[in-house]
Order: C-alpha cells, then sequence, then structure tokens
C-alpha cells in the first residue's frame, strides 16, 4: 500500500485529496488492478507527488501526452505493465470551419454548458481549425454524442488525434531588475505591483511555487521554477543574470499564454 510521506497540508481540500488518493492505492493493492483518478489540477498533482509508493505499487501522473498540464493520478501493481495499462481517459479532436477560430475559454465553456465537469477534463490544445480534448471516458462519451458547437460556430468532433498536437501554451520572455531573487521581489516584478502588495498577495496564499502555495515572502526563488500568481498569471524563472548598474539583480522569466 502506498503511503503518504511527511507532509502536513492546511487546506482540508488537500487533506481529503491525500485520503481519496489513499483509497486508490489500497484498492489498487487488494484488487490487483489499476485504479486512477479524476483529473488533477497543478496545485493536486503537487500534493500526489507527496505519495510514496511501497515495493509492489507503482503511482504515476499521466495526461496523455508529454507535458501535459492536467493529469490523472495512477495506482497498479508493479506486475502489470505501462502497455498493459487501460487509461481512463482518450483523446478527442474538435473540427472546426475553415477560417474560424476560439478560445480556450470559449472552448472550456461550451463543454461544461453540457453537463461535463472540469475534473474530467485534462488539456485542451487549440491549433488551426483544430482543438483536441483529453476526457474521462464518459466524458469523452458525451462529448461526442451532444456537443455541435462552440459559441456560434458548428463543430464535429471524432475520436483520435493527430500525431502532431497544437501547443499546448505559449510562452512570452520577459526581463525585469529585482533586488533579490526573494519570492517577494519576484511577484512584484511579475505582477507589476509594489512589495507591500507582493507581501499582501504571498500571506494570504494567493501565490504558488510548482503547484504548492508558498506564505513565506523571503523563500528564494530559482531559475526552473514556476511562479503561479492567483489573478496574474503563471511564470516560470527563465535564467539569473547579474547586477545592473544601479546594484539590482537582473533576471528573465517567461510567461505562459
Amino acid at each position: 500500500m502506498a503511503r503518504p510521506a511527511a507532509f502536513s497540508p492546511d487546506r482540508g481540500e488537500d487533506r481529503a485529496l491525500l485520503a481519496r488518493l489513499e483509497d486508490l492505492t489500497e484498492s489498487a493493492s487488494r484488487w490487483g488492478k489499476v485504479c486512477s483518478s479524476a483529473f488533477l489540477s497543478e496545485h493536486e498533482q503537487a500534493v500526489a507527488g507527496q505519495f510514496v509508493p511501497s515495493g509492489d505499487l507503482v503511482v504515476r501522473l499521466e495526461g496523455g501526452y508529454p507535458g501535459a498540464q492536467r493529469r490523472v493520478f495512477l495506482a497498479y501493481p508493479r506486475q502489470i505493465s505501462q502497455q498493459e495499462i487501460d487509461y481512463p481517459f482518450t483523446a478527442l479532436s474538435i473540427l472546426l470551419p475553415k477560417g474560424y477560430s476560439v478560445s480556450h475559454r470559449d472552448v472550456l465553456g461550451s463543454l461544461m454548458a453540457l453537463g461535463v465537469k472540469r475534473e474530467t477534463l485534462g488539456d485542451l490544445l487549440i491549433g488551426d481549425g483544430l482543438v483536441v480534448v483529453f476526457a474521462l471516458r464518459p466524458a469523452a462519451a458525451l462529448i461526442l454524442g451532444e456537443l455541435e458547437r462552440i459559441g456560434r460556430v458548428g463543430v464535429r468532433c471524432c475520436e483520435g488525434a493527430p500525431s502532431q498536437l497544437p501547443a499546448a501554451y505559449r510562452l512570452e520572455r520577459r526581463e525585469a531588475a529585482v533586488a533579490s531573487m526573494r519570492l517577494d521581489c519576484i511577484v512584484a516584478a511579475a505582477a507589476n505591483v509594489s512589495r507591500t502588495e507582493s507581501a499582501r498577495l504571498i500571506t494570504q496564499g494567493m501565490v504558488s511555487c510548482d503547484g504548492l502555495v508558498c506564505c513565506t515572502a523571503s523563500r528564494e526563488v530559482a531559475p526552473g521554477e514556476n511562479i503561479s500568481i492567483r489573478g496574474v498569471g503563471k511564470f516560470r524563472i527563465a535564467e539569473v543574470g547579474g547586477l545592473t548598474r544601479k546594484g539590482r539583480l537582473h533576471f528573465a522569466y517567461d510567461q505562459y499564454c
């Protein structure tokens, strides 16, 4: 049976998630089969990452393609190979008329209007005349049977995805100069707010580092880390440079768009 590593989330929903995942791992061990969760957010995946499997179990996160943002938690006995796993989700292609485009919000709104829950949906990849959706199988069946329009645009759905997937997101490189790589300095620069407002956002739990809420303004941030600011966006620290003439530290970051 998998056991959670030393981790004491303050939030009740985190404790509830850990309990659900514990139940999944116990079922996988007891019945000798693959057990899976719904799609997890970045924060939920960080919580799920606290699990340490026992010797006879494997636990993984899988979203349908490398680099997926939303993924399901899988637990299964070690004797089951990856080739034998029947994944609980499938990919759908939503085809748009030539010349039309839709936004992530348009797609998500139309799917949820059908009664599809957000946790049953993985990533939504939007390309030229095409949207690829990863969905748990019951949700996928509903989408295939009922989705006819996204906004005012008529669409056609089919199961499967092209070999070349649309990009999940694009990154815009930005640069700034800060007093130090403390979290409050980085948040102030990325959100374009004062250090006082930055500290307020952090202490109120509105800032996450690699998916986990961080309430410590003095925490040092390193290249490669993802910083999410609720209501502002998500950023990845790209590199730290030298000092400016005024003695401030130059750094570059990429904003997810």
